[in-house]
């Protein structure tokens, strides 16, 4: 028998745009969801448009359908359609969906199994629910930004959009998610707040943990898993490219420890000078040899750091399916292998509005009402 989808039959309607909303609602299709991703007619997602954002917006929005649709004049379409979707994701800033007459509250009033997902950066309530930010500004709010990069530097962003995609794409997808398993028990839908700094907050448990317990602030490039401990960091090799370590296990610490010839370091007495001495010499013996040689060492966790070009041309990564080729781009595959189940294969995005004249019909609308639409700009 073949495999099924995991959510085939859901229907998903994607009234967000960028990154958050439609990375989440990206995996519900990969995962078998129809997503219905509304756009408005004039340019629809920015992102379209956006200098280089092509692979982005590809991935971003494979196996989905575009309809167009000015949510202003065409909020009669978008609630006829909510009336038929399980699940319902949206970005705007807090209190517009209600402005616009497409808020929870009514759209539940017509169907009340649907789950409701807001995405915002700060949520929809508290001081900042009207602020405006990105990424960087969320990183900032969260104390990651402040804790990341090297000591006595600068912050450093992250070249992961960690707000964007964990804070908000991956805790809306689990919202989402068990959302759906408890209408299965309860056959009622239900609201999902989510908030991109909750979500930075809950991942940013390690050095919130170091403060709430110890009363001190985290030093960048000081905590144990940021450069505070000699055994896990990353150091020059004779190439000038760089190499991993992680020997956080003792096993590891003395293996490693033995290999470059340093057993004194393993007597050596804990504190932060003397880690800055450790980091110092193991610094000395790993600039002797290439990143590449290090990496060679058996049965230690040792990675020589790879450009974005090599990781995806990894054999590894090639091995796992990772990458995907659709048309004339690359595409990255999604990244959980079920037993009893199947995901979609990448696909293309769709072009704009591809799919409204379809939708339309599916709804009972007329062709004169279509051609009436179109006129108007509706659709």
């Amino acid at each position: 028998m073949p495999r099924a989808f995991p959510l085939s039959g859901l229907t998903v309607l994607d009234l967000s745009r960028f990154v958050p909303g439609p990375y989440a609602t990206m995996m519900l299709a990969d995962l078998g969801a129809r997503v219905i991703k509304i756009e408005q007619p004039e340019g629809g997602d920015p992102m379209r448009g956006l200098p280089g954002a092509s692979p982005a917006f590809e991935n971003l929005n494979r196996n989905k359908e575009s309809v167009t649709l000015d949510l202003r004049r065409g909020r009669e379409v978008l609630l006829r359609l909510a009336r038929r979707a399980d699940v319902l994701v949206e970005g705007f800033r807090p209190g517009v969906a209600d402005r616009l007459g497409i808020g929870y509250r009514r759209v539940a009033r017509l169907n009340p199994r649907i789950v409701y997902c807001s995405i915002s950066g700060y949520g929809q309530s508290g001081p900042l629910r009207d602020e405006p930010g990105h990424d960087v500004n969320y990183l900032a709010r969260s104390g990651l930004l402040d804790a990341t990069g090297p000591p006595g530097g600068e912050p450093t962003i992250p070249a992961l959009l960690a707000a964007d995609l964990a804070g908000g794409a991956l805790m809306s997808l689990v919202g989402i998610l068990s959302a759906l398993l408890a209408r299965e028990r309860t056959r009622r839908g239900q609201y999902l707040d989510v908030a991109m700094l909750d979500g930075l907050l809950s991942l940013a448990f390690l050095p919130a943990c170091y403060w709430m317990g110890r009363g001190e602030v985290p030093r960048r490039g000081r905590l144990p898993l940021t450069g505070g401990l000699a055994r896990y960091g990353v150091y020059r090799a004779k190439d000038a490219r760089h190499v991993s370590l992680g020997c956080l296990e003792p096993k590891f610490w003395t293996a490693l420890c033995e290999r470059l010839g340093l057993p004194d370091l393993l007597r050596a007495p804990a504190g932060a000078r003397s880690e800055e001495r450790a980091r110092a010499r193991i610094g000395r013996v790993l600039r002797r040899r290439r990143a590449a040689d290090w990496e060679r060492l058996p049965d230690l966790p040792v990675a020589a750091v790879r450009t974005m070009g090599e990781a995806l041309r990894d054999p590894h990564v090639r091995h796992r399916g990772m990458v995907r080729r659709v048309g004339g781009l690359l595409q990255m595959a999604f990244p959980v292998r079920f037993s009893r189940a199947r995901v979609r294969r990448p696909a293309r995005a769709p072009r704009l509005g591809e799919h409204t004249e379809a939708t339309l019909r599916s709804l009972g609308y007329s062709p004169l009402e279509r051609r009436e639409m179109r006129r108007l700009g509706v659709v």
